[in-house]
């Protein structure tokens, strides 16, 4: 019978085999699934909270914005067009502020 670190072991060794026969394959599996993990992670799904949809699978929407220079805008525009929750990255919520000045 194989001892687990010998079923690893082998595991491993077809995982090394894949990788050196097919990079560009496994580089995109891997983006593909980072972004369904982006999309889908457990929690609040993004689904349910507005915001740009590309911000729900990746975080190139913001890395974007701020090397523009204007992410603060970019961020009140969001809360004025979505309200007070807003999600503008993966798995990161905005809570605006409610300008009526109503807090109960």
């Amino acid at each position: 019978m194989a001892t687990v670190s010998s079923v690893l072991q082998q595991v491993f060794q077809h995982a090394r085999s894949l990788v050196k026969h097919y990079p560009v394959q496994t580089i995109c599996i891997f983006v593909v699934l980072d972004l369904l993990w982006n999309k889908f992670q457990l929690g609040i799904h993004q689904s349910q909270i507005p915001g740009p949809p590309v911000a729900a699978y990746t975080k190139l929407w913001r890395v974007w914005n701020v090397w523009k220079g204007s992410a603060h805008i970019d961020a009140i525009e969001l809360h004025k067009k979505h309200g007070n929750l807003v999600s503008d990255w993966p798995a990161t919520r905005w809570l605006g502020e409610d300008s009526s000045g109503n807090h109960d």
